[in-house]
């Protein structure tokens, strides 16, 4: 408790120099000036739009985050600037919007961010998260949803390792959906989807890409609030910045087919079971070698045994690229434990536990024993709410890696650490 004291303290106090204490804080105060003048935008955007219900409209959370983190750049152990610690500031925005009439509603979730680096200032980026969906029906029967969705964030260095200069990923995602009500509790569904990755900066293990899939299966809702859906999906994508290159293994376009069951079911009034099964194919037309497939899975338990208590058990299995001359594609099996306490009214604890293993597979040069990762994270937080408007959050988080099989694996082992701060108000 005392070091976090200090820490929090040290804010007001920096170690560096007055002039450069200075030009550090000059990035976060332009930061909190974009934030703040996002707020006329907003308002003028609920002017705009209809006007709501009782229990819709227009929220506004404006905040500031502040993370010290050590070892950034996830190094190993023995090297020197591991022990570093960098202090990022995140003045932040969010804009929710939900509104509904007639057979049609609209919903919005939108946050726009700043990241700012007190030791590194090539890092500095803006992110921003939303989700939007028009949710439209024409009958009872038929409806259907338009929807996007995106993320643009710094790629971790655990995964990164072009530089200190960092790549910035984004993430988009259109999607088109029909839902055809049959009768009794069976519905036919259909649909489209649109997704984009693009990164600022080279990084072939994860490269640029388009993804357009159709899609189509059923689904069943019982009376007892239970569903289940098989889906199906077939598609084709590209690299939009890459030629075929047999000598190296990479191809320009390939092809992605995806089933997929999975079942919501309601085990009593205090547990809830969810349940996906599926397998993934995707195959490269032009470097058969880098084709892969296999089963993808994931199970989450959900249980209150009490108003103020919620456990949250997940496991899962993922399939995804990781292309370089050792692995076409990389399996992750992921274990997660997540309790959540309500202290009271205005204060509430969570916590977390993640343990993961991750194989990378599919090398294209002979290799002894395919390289594989084993990860820890443990997390604390907690978030008090003083006044309905304000929020303060508090989180400490640790993490590891340890790979292998040689000597060469063991640069990418690591141990990082985070405390993080976050302040927010509620309009």
């Amino acid at each position: 408790m005392e070091f976090m004291v200090s820490w929090i303290l040290s804010f007001s106090a920096p170690a560096a120099p007055e002039r450069r204490g200075v030009q550090a804080r000059r990035p976060v105060v332009r930061g909190l000036c974009r934030v703040l003048a996002c707020l006329p935008w907003a308002a003028l955007a609920a002017a705009e739009l209809p006007a709501p219900a009782a229990g819709d409209g227009l929220s506004v959370e404006p905040g500031l985050g502040i993370r010290q983190e050590k070892n950034l750049f996830r190094l190993p152990p023995g090297d020197p600037a591991a022990a570093h610690s960098e202090r990022v500031f995140i003045p932040y925005v969010r804009l929710r919007y939900e509104r509904g009439w007639s057979l049609q509603s609209l919903f919005i979730d939108a946050t726009l961010d700043e990241h700012r680096y007190r030791d590194h200032p090539q890092l500095d980026h803006q992110g921003r998260r939303y989700v939007a969906a028009w949710r439209w029906a024409i009958t009872p029967h038929l409806s259907g949803s338009l929807a996007a969705e995106g993320e643009k964030a710094l790629t971790s260095f655990a995964d990164f390792r072009g530089g200190k200069d960092g790549n910035l990923q984004s993430r988009q995602t259109e999607r088109l959906s029909l839902d055809w009500w049959m009768g009794g509790g069976m519905h036919a569904l259909a649909g489209v989807a649109a997704t984009r990755l693009r990164n600022s900066r080279a990084f072939t293990e994860v490269a640029t890409s388009r993804l357009t899939q159709g899609e189509f299966g059923l689904r069943y809702v019982s009376t007892a609030g239970s569903e289940f859906t098989l889906m199906r999906r077939d598609g084709e994508g590209n690299y939009p910045d890459r030629s075929v290159d047999p000598v190296n293994g990479f191809d320009e376009r390939f092809r992605r087919r995806d089933t997929e069951f999975s079942l919501a079911w309601p085990l009593s009034a205090k547990s809830q079971l969810k349940l996906n099964l599926g397998r993934v194919a995707q195959s490269y037309p032009n470097v058969p070698a880098r084709n892969f497939s296999g089963s993808q899975w994931r199970a989450d338990y959900l249980w209150s045994p009490a108003a103020s208590l919620t456990l949250q058990f997940s496991a899962r299995r993922e399939l995804g690229e990781w292309q370089d001359r050792t692995a076409s594609y990389v399996q992750s099996d992921s274990y997660t434990f997540a309790p959540v306490w309500a202290w009271s009214e205005k204060l509430r604890f969570r916590a977390g536990v993640m343990r993961q293993t991750r194989h990378y597979l599919g090398a294209l040069d002979a290799v002894p024993q395919a390289r594989r990762d084993r990860l820890r994270g443990v997390e604390y937080g907690l978030a008090w709410t003083p006044r309905s408007a304000l929020t303060l959050g508090l989180t400490a988080r640790t993490e590891s890696r340890a790979s292998s099989p040689d000597a060469v694996a063991a640069l990418r082992d690591y141990s990082a650490r985070s405390l993080a701060l976050d302040v927010r108000l509620h309009f």
